[in-house]
């Protein structure tokens, strides 16, 4: 019979502490996965919970949005001499103040391109109260209305849930050209990195075999010189380029209002979208957080535990039957 002296009992006592800290570390991650569902409303922000990818397998949805700019007209011309697609735009309102920026605009919507809207790029809602949020959306709604005689109910907006109280629904997108990073120096070819990115991301999957939402910005010239390439590219891989609303399978992809709560069919359309984004993986993406960090985590986080479990397990064993 093993005799429980001060030092068997100091090292009981110390493994013990270890072993806690051990199995409640998985259990602290998982908690605060759940808490961060919970923070407040403006400051809320989980991509992985909006539509991210088209609904049909080998459809794509391209979104211009950060415009509209003296480029958006140039998009919209070179959209129109190409056959059997569809693009979408989402403008910041804050530039519809300059005719050069809302003729264009307009011209989309004429052209039957889809619109929707994004927030304005230059107020950081975190810094509103949702209240102060919901007065500046209507107002941007009612801006677009205006010239397009469209009331968005797909918005490009990072941050803050007071959106679906007017009957808004948030994007995500699981293909960015980064067209940001890229300059015109005179010649088409420099634009070719946005083309590029297509063709790598097309690649890492068999020919349409993917469902994608590409965000370009008609805010650079390389964007507007690229149109013809990148829709060439998107055929080429056998992907049918579609309207946002056709993306999701949204038969009421427009409110009827910009100051009403939601309908019973954007309800009905917000819990679908949802349920795709929560339930569906795009296969050639692993989900992330807003940080950046993976959230494919499953079994794999408890089983990076088991060999230290295992050594508690055998120094316990030594320390009371030795």
């Amino acid at each position: 019979m093993p005799i429980i002296n001060s030092f068997r009992f100091t090292v009981f006592v110390c493994l013990t502490i270890g072993v806690y800290y051990l199995t409640s570390d998985s259990h602290s991650s998982h908690s605060g996965s759940h808490v961060r569902k919970k923070r407040a409303v403006v400051s809320s922000f989980d991509p992985q919970s909006y539509p991210q990818f088209c609904q049909t397998q080998g459809q794509i949805a391209v979104v211009f949005t950060e415009g509209p700019s003296k480029w958006t007209a140039d998009v919209v011309t070179s959209l129109k001499t190409l056959k059997g697609v569809n693009a979408s735009f989402f403008p910041v309102t804050t530039y519809l103040n300059d005719v050069a920026n809302n003729v264009p605009l307009q011209l989309a919507a004429k052209a039957g391109y889809f619109i929707g809207q994004r927030w304005t790029t230059s107020v950081d809602p975190r810094s509103l109260s949702d209240d102060q949020i919901v007065s500046e959306l209507l107002t941007e709604c009612q801006r677009i209305q205006t010239y397009t005689s469209k009331v968005p109910k797909y918005i490009w907006m990072n941050y803050g849930q007071a959106v679906r109280r007017l009957g808004y629904v948030p994007l995500w997108w699981n293909l960015d050209t980064m067209d940001y990073n890229v300059t015109y120096n005179g010649s088409a070819a420099s634009c070719n990195p946005i083309i590029k990115k297509y063709n790598d991301t097309f690649q890492l999957l068999p020919n349409g075999w993917g469902r994608y939402i590409a965000v370009e910005r008609d805010l650079y010239q390389c964007t507007a010189v690229s149109v013809a390439g990148v829709f060439s590219t998107i055929s080429a891989h056998n992907y049918t380029a579609v309207d946002m609303g056709t993306c999701l399978g949204d038969q009421n992809p427009y409110r009827t209002s910009c100051g009403t709560t939601s309908s019973s069919t954007t309800t009905a359309s917000l819990a679908a979208t949802e349920s795709i984004a929560a339930t569906e993986v795009q296969p050639t993406l692993t989900p992330t957080t807003s940080e950046g960090k993976s959230t494919a985590k499953g079994s794999q986080g408890y089983a990076r535990h088991v060999p230290s479990l295992l050594i508690t397990i055998l120094l316990l064993a030594y320390v009371f039957i030795v």
